[in-house]
């Protein structure tokens, strides 16, 4: 049975739902109802309801409050949030903040049922997920042999080899002892967006994995399986005389569709070379994972045998006119032409069917450019302050090439971001020297733009666009602004004749100065010299 809760400050609404459905056929128990948040949580805790009905306005603590604390609290239990009309848009807010449902008011009946039965499904869903984690867990406990383990990542490392190596070859895995033809798989789970597994899970996962390739390939050779230092699944296959690659294939194939059709997810799979001895097993190894790796720019949901990627050669290298054509669009703040350049960068390495070594040359170098701008500029980076990132490890750590563009794309947006920031902070420092500068000498009849800009040693043009974008006026506006203010001042104080004022603050033609005046006040400066006096 899946267990009830119904949350509704009005009581006719809670025996509307109550008596609305024939929910005992429907599969559902009706555990408890509440007329607030705070009663409804007391509830949640004591009788952890697979579902809770909830309405989107309620005393002490909201829908919305009420779907928050359950999701961090009790995440097994559902939300469903019910809202008049005029709650739509904030309704679908709370589906996007981890609410199951969202029913408005009022409650129609095959609405409701419709929802119900899509909640049961997943509900049901993920119960059959967990039983089946929880066998695996046990099977997984019950088989697994912490000595073998640790031996059979010796066969793919043989550093890690000690001198008993051989007594433990026959403990361990005594049908590789005389093996003459060996070949490696290394299979990797593809991520399934949106879905978060744990670690706990993710190993339950590979453990399944690893067994349906093992019943697949041991219809047709003898197989060992293990898990190297990334836990990736690894299968040694012993391919004798008679075997062929095309065979371990087919039958590799064949695992791949069953784990997609019934654990719904996909793999891919590296294939190393034939290896010759057990001394062949690691060169296999190495092939299977440089194959694996290429996932990231072939594509996942495939098998990728080593030897298909040394018939391509696609090399391509990032030149000194691809890192100027991405640098002056930097310089110049241009975003849209500078994501414009990394997309073109990824373009040719998809164009060139470029292998993944030869895709962390080239992405290596992008990253060099955003570094050395960066440098350039003091913009914090954290990648450039880790001494462990490294492009490989990036490309290795996303499910396709479009992932690692978009991360690229990312950090242009930050690096630019944070340089428009210091662009206009600088700008702005820019106009208050220029103010200070005016403040000190607007009584040099000489002072102008060109003074001003070499003073600053900055080109007179792009001191004036500056200026005037961050000030809202010209500096020759501010420049009058402020030997009008000053002149004003002498007068209120009555200092000096005004040819003698005028001089003062840097007129040197009395006429453009009374003219100046009478702009900026509306009076003349003698008028207003005189009704001061």
């Amino acid at each position: 049975m899946i267990k009830l809760l119904i949350v509704d400050d009005e009581i006719l609404v809670r025996e509307r739902l109550k008596a609305c459905l024939d929910w005992e056929e429907l599969g559902y128990a009706i555990m408890g109802e509440a007329s607030d948040g705070e009663e409804a949580l007391a509830i949640v805790e004591r009788i952890r309801p697979d579902i809770a009905i909830v309405d989107i306005h309620m005393p002490f603590i909201s829908g919305l409050e009420f779907s928050e604390i359950v999701k961090t609290k009790y995440p097994d239990t559902k939300v469903v949030i019910l809202t008049g009309y005029s709650d739509f848009e904030y309704a679908r807010t709370a589906m996007r903040a981890g609410v199951a449902h969202y029913l408005l008011k009022p409650i129609n009946k095959d609405e409701l049922q419709s929802a119900m039965l899509q909640l049961t499904s997943l509900i049901e869903n993920e119960r059959a997920r967990k039983t089946n984690l929880a066998l695996m867990e046990m099977n997984y406990k019950e088989s697994r042999n912490v000595l073998k383990e640790k031996f059979m990542q010796t066969l793919l490392e043989p550093a890690a080899r000690s001198g008993e190596f051989q007594q433990e070859l026959r403990k361990y895995a005594p049908g590789m002892a005389n093996v003459e033809s060996a070949v490696v798989l290394v299979v990797q789970i593809d991520t399934v967006p949106d879905r978060k597994v744990e670690q706990a899970e993710n190993r339950l996962w590979y453990f399944a994995v690893s067994n349906i390739f093992s019943e697949s390939l041991s219809h047709s050779f003898a197989v060992e399986n293990a898990y190297d230092s990334s836990q990736h699944a690894v299968l040694i296959v012993d391919i004798g005389r008679e075997g062929s690659l095309e065979q371990l294939e087919k039958r590799s194939e064949e695992a791949k569709a069953f784990i997609e059709s019934r654990l719904r997810f996909t793999v891919t799979v590296g294939i190393g070379n034939i290896g010759k001895g057990i001394d062949g097993i690691s060169a296999s190894y190495r092939e299977a994972v440089t194959a694996r790796r290429n996932r990231v720019v072939l594509g996942r949901n495939r098998i990728i045998p080593y030897s298909a990627l040394e018939e391509q050669v696609g090399a391509s290298a990032f030149s000194a006119d691809n890192r100027q054509d991405l640098l002056i669009p930097m310089r110049s703040g241009n975003l849209p032409y500078a994501i414009g350049e990394i997309e073109r960068v990824f373009q040719e390495i998809r164009d060139r069917g470029l292998l993944v070594d030869q895709a962390i040359l080239v992405l290596t170098d992008l990253f060099l450019v955003f570094a050395q701008f960066a440098k350039e500029n003091e913009i914090e980076v954290p990648e450039l302050a880790s001494l462990d990132f490294s492009v490989g490890t990036l490309l290795d750590g996303h499910e396709s090439i479009e992932e690692t563009k978009a991360w690229f794309v990312g950090l242009c947006r930050h690096v630019l971001g944070v340089y428009g920031r210091i662009k206009l902070n600088g700008y702005a420092r820019t106009v208050e020297k220029v103010k200070r500068y005016i403040d000190d000498n607007y009584a040099n009849k000489e002072i102008g733009l060109e003074t001003i800009a070499a003073n600053l040693a900055i080109n007179p043009s792009h001191l004036s666009s500056v200026f005037k974008k961050e000030a809202g006026i010209t500096i020759s506006e501010y420049l009058i602004r402020k030997r009008m203010a000053q002149a004003k001042a002498m007068m209120d104080e009555g200092r000096g004749k005004l040819s003698e004022i005028a001089d003062s603050v840097g007129f040197g033609d009395p006429y453009y100065f009374s003219k100046s005046f009478k702009k900026m006040f509306g009076i003349s400066p003698s008028l207003y010299a005189k009704a001061k006096s």
